[in-house]
């Protein structure tokens, strides 16, 4: 089944737990809950999530599933917590009320949804080390590629880690996905000076020339690197003008540029910072590809 399925009804089966748990249920409540919502067409398909979310997809279709004696209240958030959980975090971020009991709440007694909305970098100490806590510092943690949590998969595997050893990787709707305990991060991308390559920029800027780079355009700073071990020409007095301009000024640089690519050996400007070997991370000896 898929982690965000799964996820979601693990939430919901926390909600109704207590009142299942007195019904003469031939299975468990998990497996429970899913022959209810395969009754609805709900499975773990792309087209199952599609009919969960969807608006037409509605609590009364739920609640005519259920033959036990729930009270109407503890369906109602079940069935929130089954629909895209997103909805409810917002609201919930929303509300003052919502956010003053959460403060006044200690942590220990915070849902784990709760405690990993607030993950990130910047976050509180407390925060890192109750995640800690929970997953027993085993790999738990995924990242969008903005570097974002994914909350819902991250989830599953810190619900997975309470009881059980968890892999480095994991196949997250049909990809494979890094996991990380809590406390580590993906590694950030920085980029190379066009013109010193022993120097990594920090929001572009090269502590070196005092020039500010754009890193967002790649193939026009790859373009300047290559006309700086080419040429005896100065690349940052060109440094304004944009790719096309740059290939009519320099027809014999655009040619290597062109090979280069075609042969897929552009030299490539981004660095990990974990790849430095200096004291200086921000100042490298020599220029590495990836």
């Amino acid at each position: 089944m898929s982690t965000a399925l799964e996820s979601r009804i693990e939430s919901a089966v926390e909600v109704l737990e207590s009142f299942l748990s007195k019904a003469d249920l031939k299975v468990d409540s998990k497996s429970w809950l899913k022959h209810i919502l395969l009754n609805m067409g709900i499975d773990d398909s792309e087209i199952g999530l599609q009919t969960l979310d969807a608006e037409t997809t509605t609590f009364d279709d739920f609640k005519q599933n259920i033959e036990e004696d729930i009270p109407f209240p503890r369906l109602k958030l079940a069935w929130s917590l089954l629909k895209k959980q997103e909805k409810i975090k917002n609201e919930l971020a929303h509300s003052d009320v919502s956010s003053l009991v959460q403060t006044l709440r200690p942590i220990g007694q915070w849902s784990d949804l709760e405690v990993l909305e607030k993950y990130s970098k910047d976050c509180p100490q407390e925060i890192e080390e109750e995640l800690k806590r929970r997953s027993k510092g085993r790999n738990c943690i995924i990242f969008f590629e903005d570097r974002t949590v994914d909350v819902e998969n991250s989830l599953y595997m810190i619900r997975k880690a309470r009881y059980q050893d968890t892999p480095s990787t994991f196949l997250i709707n049909e990809q494979i996905k890094q996991l990380y305990k809590v406390g580590e991060f993906p590694l950030d991308a920085l980029f190379e000076c066009p013109i010193h390559s022993n120097i990594l920029l920090i929001d572009g800027y090269c502590e070196e020339c005092g020039a500010v780079w754009n890193t967002q355009n790649t193939e026009h700073l790859t373009f300047l690197r290559l006309i700086k071990e080419n040429t005896s020409t100065d690349p940052i007095l060109y440094r304004n003008m944009n790719f096309a301009e740059l290939t009519k000024q320099f027809p014999k640089i655009n040619i290597i540029y062109q090979q280069l690519k075609d042969e897929d050996k552009l030299p490539s400007l981004k660095r990990r910072i974990s790849k430095s070997n200096s004291s200086d991370p921000f100042r490298v000896s020599t220029h590495r590809q990836f």
